[in-house]
């Protein structure tokens, strides 16, 4: 009985031990799980923190651009949560979720001189330090701060606030609430930094530090866009004008209407498919059209040069505009002028012996000043017919004598040479005295008269 009893006593102590074991096990995974729990706990509200002031420093970002005739009254301006709201840059609703239960201190500042245009950059910062019993949460603080990005900073002593990785550094002489360790920060800049977050003024007034990059995106709604450099789009559609010194495209340029007050220089072909309009001149090397080049009224065709029109071509006039070729110089062809009514000469002098001509008309005038036919004299008696004149002419002949040598019966030296007739005219020769020579007296080759005949009207 007594062996028996000691083999129950040792199997009952060996099962407290174990109990023992497993309760100190459970207790130290309670322990690490509590201390895990707890970190996660902290890392959330890290997190809280970052998202809380990313918004109030967003929407400051967007109360800026909005309120710069205000902002740039003064050097720094203070505002707040209830000022955000009030631009509804933040809703009306919004209370801070900061983990510590801190608000914020806003602060902007104008940067440049009078009277500008100025850039603009802000803090936003917790009015209390983050601290669990007397130490500063840096850890937590330093995640917040890579969760918010560039933007995101914190305060390690009493001189100001230091940026992500360094990229900015916010003086306890600008932002004074930036005077003790373990605040967190927001800043908003338009400076030349990596982390810009404005870059456009509702007025216009503010310029860009940098490119603008709208990766692939359009700028729409614009009523102009004004460049002193120059724009290399791949394509400009502009409902509007097109105004600048210079622009190059390598592309295609639409556009509702191009307007330029200087020149605008094409490398290759100027292609249009309507009007091209001009109010002054449009020049070039050569002008060349495949249909009509129309003249208005009052129009003038000009050159410096020549004007040449290629074979099977033509300058074609037409009557019933009353179109005219007009010029103070010489219009000069190689070949035929022709017109199918008349050919006008504005302004004829004055002849000899007082004639005077009334008329300009080539029509009127031809038959006046071309010699009908000429007649070489050679014997007495030679007939020259008489011209056929068109109505209203009178047909005329003019006798140019040659010198004559021969015979005369009258021993008087002379010759008279006249024409007689009313149809053919006959040659008549008359020596001196007025005498009859013979033709037998008149050798051909030493007497000889040119005839001339004509009309006049």
């Amino acid at each position: 009985m007594k062996r028996t009893f000691r083999l129950e006593q040792l199997q009952r102590g060996f099962t407290i031990i174990e109990l023992l074991v497993v309760l100190s096990i459970m207790a130290m995974a309670a322990i690490v799980g509590a201390q895990r729990l707890l970190e996660k706990f902290k890392e959330s509200q890290a997190d809280l923190a970052a998202d809380d002031i990313s918004v109030v420093g967003k929407a400051v970002a967007a109360y800026i651009p909005a309120n710069v005739a205000t902002l740039s009254l003064n050097p720094t301006t203070d505002i707040t949560i209830a000022t955000l709201q009030a631009g509804a840059m933040l809703p009306a609703n919004y209370s801070s979720g900061n983990p510590w239960g801190a608000g914020y201190s806003i602060r902007v500042k104008r940067l440049g001189a009078a009277p500008g245009p100025y850039q603009y950059e802000a803090l936003v910062i917790t009015n209390s330090r983050w601290r669990i019993g007397t130490v500063d949460q840096i850890a937590l603080l330093g995640r917040a701060v890579r969760r918010i990005g560039g933007p995101g900073g914190l305060t390690y002593d009493a001189t100001g606030a230091v940026g992500n990785g360094g990229a900015w550094t916010a003086l306890v002489v600008d932002y004074p609430n930036a005077n003790q360790a373990g605040r967190l920060a927001y800043f908003v800049s338009q400076a030349t930094t990596p982390f810009d977050s404005i870059y456009l003024r509702l007025d216009g007034g503010n310029a860009m530090t940098g490119n603008l990059n709208m990766n692939s995106n359009g700028i729409v709604a614009a009523t102009s866009v004004n460049a002193s450099g120059t724009a290399m789009p791949w394509q400009v559609s502009a409902a509007g004008g097109f105004t600048g010194t210079t622009a190059t495209a390598t592309g295609v340029v639409n556009a509702g209407s191009v307007t330029t007050t200087g020149a605008m220089t094409a490398g290759t072909t100027v292609t249009a498919t309507g009007n091209i309009t001009s109010s002054a001149d449009v020049r070039g090397a050569t002008l060349t059209s495949d249909s009509d080049i129309a003249m208005g009224p009052g129009g003038t065709v000009s050159s410096s040069g020549a004007i040449n029109i290629q074979p099977n071509g033509a300058l074609t006039l037409s009557a019933s505009g009353g179109t005219t070729v007009a010029g103070s110089g010489a219009l000069t062809v190689n070949d035929t002028v022709t017109a199918a009514n008349d050919v006008v000469i504005s302004s004829l002098p004055s002849r000899a012996a007082g004639f005077s001509p009334s008329t300009g008309s080539l029509k009127a005038l031809a038959p006046k000043l071309v010699e009908m036919q000429n007649y070489i004299i050679t014997a007495n008696g030679q007939t020259v017919p008489r011209p056929t004149c068109i109505s209203g002419g009178t047909p005329n002949a003019f006798i140019l004598p040659h010198v004559a040598q021969g015979k005369v019966d009258s021993a008087r030296w002379g010759t008279q040479v006249r024409l007689t007739g009313a149809g053919p005219w006959t040659v008549v020769a008359l020596d001196g005295a007025g005498l009859s020579i013979p033709s037998v007296n008149i050798p051909a080759t030493d007497f000889a008269a040119i005839v001339r005949t004509f009309c006049t009207y």
